[in-house]
C-alpha cells in the first residue's frame, strides 16, 4: 500500500515497489505510533521475522525477488536478481538506519517461512530455516546435506553476528517437499 503511515525520519518513507516491507513500533503505554519505515525495491520484498536486540536493534528476516539497494550490503549465491532470496538486515532501534544487510541464495526461489523464528547462538550468531527450490543455495563445505533431493528441501543455515558470511549451510530434505519453519539452539549450540 502507498499510504500507510511513516515517520519523518524513517529510513523510507515512500512506498517503492510492488510489495515492501514495512516495519512500525507502537508505545507500549497508549498504542501510539513511534515510528514506521518501509523497506524494499521495485519488485516483491517481505518481512517474515524480527527479533528484537540486546542494544535495540532489530533483526529484519525476509524474503526479497532481487536484492534491493541496501546499506552495508553483502551478497552471497547465485541469480539473486531474477528469482527470491533470503534478506536479513540489522535496523537501529528508531527505524532510521540499516546499518548492515545480507542477502543469500542459489538459482532459484529461496524463502523464508510466515513467522520465521529467528534463534541466538551464544557468540550472537544467527540461526534460521526456510525453504529453497534452488540446487545452487550457498551450502557450506561437510555440511550435513549438499545436494537438494526433492522438488524443494528445507535449509538450515547460521548466519555471523555481524551478518558478514554464512557460517554454515545445509539442506534438509528428501525427495518430496520440506518446509523449515522454525530453529532454537539449546545451551550447548546445538540447533
Amino acid at each position: 500500500a502507498d499510504d500507510l503511515p511513516t515517520t519523518d525520519g524513517a529510513y523510507d518513507e515512500t512506498h517503492n515497489g510492488d510489495y515492501d516491507m514495512y516495519i512500525a513500533k507502537f508505545s507500549g503505554e497508549d498504542g501510539s505510533l513511534l515510528w514506521a519505515t518501509y523497506i524494499g525495491g521495485e519488485a516483491y520484498d517481505e518481512v517474515e521475522g524480527l527479533l528484537v536486540l540486546d542494544d535495540g536493534k532489530i533483526l529484519v528476516t525476509g524474503n526479497s525477488f532481487g536484492a534491493f539497494s541496501a546499506p552495508g550490503s553483502t551478497s552471497i549465491g547465485t541469480g539473486l536478481s531474477n528469482s527470491y532470496n533470503i534478506v536479513m538486515l540489522s535496523l537501529s532501534s528508531d527505524g532510521t538506519t540499516i546499518d548492515k544487510s545480507l542477502f543469500f541464495g542459489g538459482e532459484s526461489s529461496d524463502l523464508t517461512w510466515e513467522r520465521n523464528r529467528v534463534a541466538l547462538d551464544s557468540e550472537g550468531n544467527y540461526v534460521f530455516t526456510g525453504f529453497t527450490y534452488s540446487s545452487q543455495f550457498p551450502v557450506t563445505i561437510g555440511a550435513y546435506q549438499t545436494v537438494k533431493l526433492g522438488q524443494n528441501d528445507a535449509f538450515v543455515v547460521k548466519i555471523s553476528a555481524d551478518l558478514d558470511e554464512i557460517l554454515w549451510a545445509t539442506y534438509l530434505g528428501g525427495a518430496s517437499t520440506e518446509i523449515g519453519k522454525a530453529a532454537a539452539v539449546d545451551g550447548d549450540d546445538d540447533v
